[in-house]
């Protein structure tokens, strides 16, 4: 609809990378679940799965079939079950007779239909991660799927989804042509490149499928060189924001040592595109917060700023006149990262924006107030505080008023950060209830010191900062202001404290406790996370880059395709899945809802 906001690429970090994390915990809901049976079931179905993730298998699935039988299969299904009730099968089998229809699924063999395929991405929780190991001698490729878990690289339930499988290579390396050449269903599968030789193959085109991928460590190396090299481009941005999210979550969960990590996703020097480094910060972030404290954190604060020097000179800090609108909401995301870096760019240019502001009315641009004010604040007055807060009492444009709350939590000042508490908790007209929460946290996010200020005034107010996030008094109303804090504990001394306080308060928390003592665990685990995983990221800033060599000939495309014999393969288990749902069954799925509403905007 509008090309330039550039939806497609956002997609890939704000509902592919969002929901895979989400779906890679130990217990995520399934997009379809028939035993909905009471109100709080159906308040957890409201979740960046059944969204985010919805969303991502209707992609995968529009490029498995193409965007216009697709279509016609959604408009099918609509007008065959219009003023009716539905199931999800109702969907599946209207896709799949639309898909017959027109011969889009043919070359996938009678044993391939879109019932079961969907079925595998819907009743099934979770997400798989092929384990691909290429043989460049003869292009043959084993690949092996396991379903991935974020908190031990791999979960130990023994599950298979139909997957559509698309790659590209060094010798045809065609992004654009994202309908899959391939479908895999069982947990070993040999298909063959097609090449042989030395050349770099990547799966996923633009992460079109909801699966992340990992190599030998052969192919791991091609891929960094290509990388690494003037040919870096002819990987598709998406899939390249594909390998830095999946290089994090893989170092993240243990699949994959940090040293290793690092190496791959070191060609972010040379890297200026939106969606690899908005998958980048994230990644970063997630680090950053539990290495806080600790002495390597200014190191790897010094390598990012260096790996970001590139992309920094190319947007640099001021609007640039006539530029898209994904350069812009780059730097919108960008420059405040690389002011928590400290990074004294950044710093200096926030305080003298600020600063025109104030002495001559100056008005900062509009998409860099979220750094610039918050940052002149971390290195500002008290008068420079109320000076924001005057402007946030006065404005009369809400989206203003928004993020002025959202920054005044970035001052140090323990007084001026109790001016705005008082605000939020006490009975006033000053900051409406529904922002209640995104003040608070940003008063406990806004620095780094803030943290204890913030639990200091929660145990002076303890009942009163309860009561202002419920309408009446309930051991709910205790959690959330306390997870922002227990998030943000940074050594052992600071969670003892806060266990002390909050044991004996347990008789106040009631049924609420358990969920506040499990964040002070949840905390622990994240300390003993950072220093399992210190070493290791202290060689490679020790070490640097590693440099790869490749072992042997250049890729060889044959003038037919090469096939091979697979090896006799021994396959485990996989349980049936359930039955499809009763007709009688009136449950309609969170997934059917989401293709309706996008439908009924679409259409």
């Amino acid at each position: 609809v509008e090309p330039e906001m550039g939806l497609g690429s956002r997609f890939i970090n704000e509902q592919v990378h969002t929901s895979m994390l989400t779906d890679s915990a130990d217990n995520p809901h399934p997009l379809t679940n028939p035993g909905i049976a009471d109100p709080v079931q159906v308040r957890s179905m409201f979740s960046a799965i059944s969204y985010n993730k919805g969303a991502a298998i209707i992609r995968q699935t529009d490029h498995l079939l193409g965007f216009t039988v697709h279509r016609d299969g959604l408009r099918r299904y609509l007008n065959s079950r219009s003023f009716n009730t539905a199931l999800p099968t109702h969907l599946f089998q209207a896709l799949q007779n639309e898909a017959v229809a027109t011969g889009s699924i043919a070359q996938y063999g009678e044993g391939f239909n879109i019932i079961d395929y969907y079925r595998t991405w819907t009743e099934q929780p979770g997400h798989p991660v092929l384990n691909v190991q290429v043989d460049h001698q003869t292009g043959q490729m084993i690949i092996y799927q396991r379903r991935f878990n974020i908190n031990s690289g791999y979960s130990t339930t023994n599950t298979n989804w139909i997957v559509p499988i698309t790659f590209a290579t060094a010798s045809n390396p065609d992004f654009q042509d994202t309908k899959p050449s391939h479908i895999i269903r069982d947990a070993i599968t040999v298909i063959n490149r097609n090449s042989i030789g030395d050349e770099w193959v990547i799966f996923n085109k633009q992460q079109t499928g909801f699966y992340r991928v990992n190599y030998d460590d052969y192919t791991w190396n091609l891929i960094v060189i290509a990388l690494r090299g003037s040919s870096r481009t002819q990987i598709h941005e998406h899939n390249r924001a594909q390998i830095i999210n999946d290089v994090f979550q893989f170092a993240r969960s243990g699949i994959m040592n940090y040293y290793r990590a690092f190496n791959i996703i070191s060609f972010l020097e040379n890297e200026t595109e939106y969606t690899p480094w908005v998958a980048a910060i994230t990644g970063f972030n997630w680090i950053r917060n539990r290495l806080v404290g600790s002495s390597y954190l200014d190191r790897l604060d010094e390598m990012i700023v260096r790996w970001a020097t590139a992309v920094m000179n190319h947007l640099t800090y001021y609007p640039i006149p006539n530029e898209s609108f994904m350069q812009s909401y780059l730097r919108y995301q960008l420059a405040p990262f690389m002011c928590n870096l400290n990074q004294l760019g950044c710093r200096e240019i926030a305080v003298l924006q600020f600063q025109e502001l104030r002495q001559s009315g100056t008005e900062v641009p509009v998409d860099s107030r979220n750094w610039v004010y918050c940052n002149a604040l971390r290195q500002g007055t008290e008068e420079d505080f109320e000076f924001l807060w005057e402007r946030f009492l006065n404005h009369n444009v809400y989206t203003e008023k928004i993020l002025l709350l959202q920054s005044l939590g970035c001052t140090p000042h323990e007084s001026s950060l109790i001016k705005l508490l008082d605000a939020i908790i006490e009975d006033n007209f000053i900051v409406r209830p529904q922002d209640y929460t995104a003040a608070f946290s940003a008063a406990v996010n806004g620095n780094e010191g803030n943290t204890q200020i913030v639990l200091r005034y929660i145990q002076r107010n303890v009942t009163a900062v309860a009561l202002a996030f419920g309408s009446t008094l309930t051991p709910i109303n205790y959690v959330t202001p306390l997870s922002y804090i227990s998030s943000r504990l940074r050594n052992i001394l600071q969670i003892e404290e806060y266990e002390n306080w909050v044991v004996a308060n347990r008789e106040e928390f009631g049924t609420s406790y358990n969920s506040i003592y499990s964040g002070i665990e949840s905390t622990r685990q994240s300390l003993q996370w950072a220093a399992d995983v210190q070493n290791d990221i202290e060689y490679y800033l020790n070490e640097g880059d590693e440099t790869y060599q490749t072992s042997t000939s250049a890729p060889v495309v044959p003038e037919e395709p090469v096939t091979v014999t697979a090896p006799q393969l021994v396959e485990p288990t996989t349980p049936e899945l359930p039955e499809s749902d009763s007709a009688n069954t009136a449950f309609l799925s969170m997934f059917i809802i989401t293709i309706a509403i996008i439908l009924n905007v679409t259409l």
